[in-house]
């Protein structure tokens, strides 16, 4: 039988290659950028020139942006292109020498009055949410010297710790050993995939323990590289007298207030969400669910691989009442080469969405391997790219809408497919396999999200003190680990704090908290879809359209009527998702019968 041919994206239609003359001239013209404003910001009031200084700025933001973007896609399809980390440092440090520039001038922006005549200004009506937002930023006591400081260190220092990390994982290449007894060797990319999507118990423990064998062996490192990220952190934030959370909840666009009331109902009803994970150890006979089947699909009959072609038709069927605009923008992706989805051994691992702001052309990165995980992956990273192509021809900065709100289209993309598919008539082993998924998920953002969340927090709180081993990093883990799950699995997943990419980012402060605001907001838009039917399309798209100019809170009391702030909107959130916990319960016990 011929193998499916998948699609892999060019980069023909952007830079081609970071050595070829397009991508060169670019950073010639990002370094003409910054001598320009170098000059403009020394000359004369800042508040006489601050449009052209803008208009310069985005410019000069929109290139260096989207070359990074750029660096990440050349580096994700080839692990092994050693070229493209000392470009990204370098392009990193162009960034960082455009907002040291800019410091000055956002200064003079957030002085100018609210009813000053330059904010009809094309070129600074909207700045204004941004002005609003810097004028209580973490940051904004510190003088410019210091910042100008603490960005010299950062270009030097910090955002090389990523690197490191990545450099680390290249390591990774463990012995594993399928329930045929075949043995081979694979490296950290791979071992995810099996992980998430293959149905071999066999394989995906001895994935898991190899994986664990080498975080055991280099966790020093591990240990040395997050002391580093967090101890430059603490070091600005005390310098700024901040504490490590507001900088967070800035980035994040959302109040103090409304995440700890999403927590408090989470805790409150975790033994009610941990049936998540007890419910699959029940259908597997088992008393606890082994970690490393936390992700693993549907251990249901063998069900045929899905073909990539029907995963799109699929995930086109289920959008489609939505909106025709959905697929006929995924036939465009496809059509323009925009989404990679290879299966190839030098791939990165994950999958994830990016753009070129420049160039307004939107990507997505992923490896497809047939499973219903991996076709949820394809709804996920499609509706990130969405979200961006519907706001592309607004200002740069105000499709730079935060984590926290970038995660509601993609897991309502999940949200919606697996509706659909639950509703198509295809048998009792189609039916469980999407609750499986779906109670999966219900685990995977109410569970193992604020366990990350937890351990960040407490991890932060112990740095402040001192630099902390191996050993103790694991023990808080540990804690974070059974506040969540409880004694619903079987151990814990010790070294998660190593093999978690998300605790290692330089452009992100506590970073996994924002994937669970996003899903309980997808979760809420699913009840909203129920009640406005075909008006429904209108208020998610106009949704989308705020998210890079409104914060969360007012986010959803704009378009939801809801506030966040208090335990009604998120316990509707959470009702809906436990909904997904109870047809699964009543699957289960039909399948008994």
């Amino acid at each position: 039988m011929a193998i499916e041919s998948l699609p892999e994206w060019t980069l023909n239609d952007a830079y081609v290659d970071i050595e070829n003359e397009k991508f060169q001239v670019e950073i010639n013209k990002i370094i003409e950028i910054i001598g320009m404003l170098k000059i403009a910001t020394s000359q004369g009031s800042l508040q006489n020139s601050l449009e052209n200084l803008f208009q310069i700025y985005e410019e000069g933001f929109d290139k260096v942006s989207s070359l990074l973007a750029f660096c990440r896609c050349q580096s994700s399809i080839d692990v092994n292109d050693q070229r493209v980390s000392g470009i990204h440092v370098r392009l990193q440090e162009l960034l960082s020498s455009l907002e040291q520039l800019m410091t000055p001038v956002f200064n003079a922006l957030v002085m100018l009055p609210d009813d000053d005549i330059r904010w009809q200004s094309p070129s600074l009506r909207h700045w204004k949410f941004v002005a609003q937002q810097r004028k209580a930023h973490w940051s904004s006591c510190l003088s410019e010297q210091q910042q100008r400081t603490l960005s010299l260190l950062a270009n030097s220092n910090f955002y090389i710790l990523n690197t490191h990390y990545a450099h680390i994982n290249k390591l990774l290449s463990v012995e594993v050993v399928n329930n045929s007894g075949e043995i081979k060797k694979v490296n950290l990319s791979a071992c995810l995939g099996i992980l998430k999507g293959s149905p071999d118990d066999i394989l995906r423990k001895s994935a898991f323990e190899g994986m664990n064998e080498f975080y055991q062996q280099h966790s020093a490192l591990y240990a040395d590289v997050l002391n580093q990220l967090a101890g430059f952190r603490l070091a600005q934030f005390e310098l700024a007298g901040c504490d490590y959370i507001t900088p967070s909840l800035q980035q994040n666009r959302i109040s103090l207030t409304a995440l700890n009331t999403m927590f408090s109902c989470l805790e409150q009803r975790v033994g009610e969400i941990r049936k998540s994970v007890a419910l699959r150890a029940k259908y597997l006979g088992l008393e606890k669910l082994n970690v490393y089947d936390l992700s693993a699909p549907a251990p249901l009959q063998e069900i045929k691989k899905i073909s990539y072609e029907e995963t799109i038709d699929q995930i086109c069927n289920a959008l489609r009442p939505l909106s025709p605009e959905i697929p006929d923008f995924i036939k465009m992706m496809l059509d323009n080469k925009w989404l990679e989805a290879s299966v190839k051994d030098n791939k990165a691992g994950g999958a994830f969405y990016t753009r070129f702001n420049q160039l307004k052309q939107p990507r997505v990165f992923t490896t497809y391997l047939g499973t219903f995980a991996h076709q949820i992956q394809q709804a996920h990273e499609l509706g990130h790219a969405w979200h961006y192509w519907i706001m592309r021809e607004l200002p740069s900065i105000e499709t730079e809408f935060p984590m926290a709100l970038a995660e509601i289209s993609s897991t309502f993309n999940e949200a919606v497919l697996r509706d659909y598919l639950l509703h198509q008539d295809k048998g009792r082993d189609i039916t469980g396999s999407v609750l499986w998924q779906e109670i999966k998920s219900v685990a995977n953002f109410l569970l193992h999200i604020p366990a990350r969340y937890d351990f960040e927090m407490q991890f932060m709180s112990q740095r402040k003190n001192k630099s902390l081993n191996d050993k103790q990093i694991n023990n808080i883990m540990d804690s974070a680990w059974y506040k969540w799950f409880g004694d619903t699995t079987e151990g814990t997943d010790r070294y998660l704090w190593a093999s978690k990419m998300h605790f290692y980012k330089t452009d992100q402060y506590i970073y996994n908290y924002p994937y669970t605001v996003g899903y309980l907001i997808s979760q809420g838009l699913l009840v909203e879809r129920e009640k406005l039917g075909d008006r429904f399309f209108e208020h998610y798209r106009a949704l989308l359209m705020d998210t890079g100019r409104l914060s969360v809170d007012d986010l959803i009391k704009k378009h939801l009527g809801y506030d966040i702030c208090s335990p009604i909107f998120w316990n509707q959130c959470i009702d809906r998702a436990m909904s997904h916990v109870s047809a699964f319960e009543e699957h289960f016990w039909a399948c008994q019968r």
